[in-house]
């Protein structure tokens, strides 16, 4: 099976150490971008994490690495990543 950067919600709160309404949250807020950090995927061969009022025939996936980076520079801009979430 070919090894990639792009997990489900369950796998990337895991790595990203946040949970899955976290990242929801961040999507929503726009600190994570869609086609960047996140995408829709059909729910046929993935198990995720719903967004509210979206199609519930898709899911999100994440790209980690582009997620970490991401991190990484509210980290160095002081933000308090934490306090992002409602």
């Amino acid at each position: 099976m070919k090894s990639t950067n792009w997990k489900t919600s369950g796998t990337a709160s895991e790595e990203l150490g946040v949970s899955q309404e976290t990242l929801m949250k961040w999507c929503e807020l726009d600190y994570l971008h869609e086609g960047t950090h996140w995408k829709f995927i059909s729910t046929n061969n993935k198990k995720g994490f719903f967004f509210r009022g979206r199609n519930k025939n898709k899911t999100v996936i994440y790209h980690l690495p582009w997620c970490k980076e991401a991190m990484n520079k509210w980290k160095d801009r002081d933000a308090r990543i934490p306090r992002l979430v409602a």
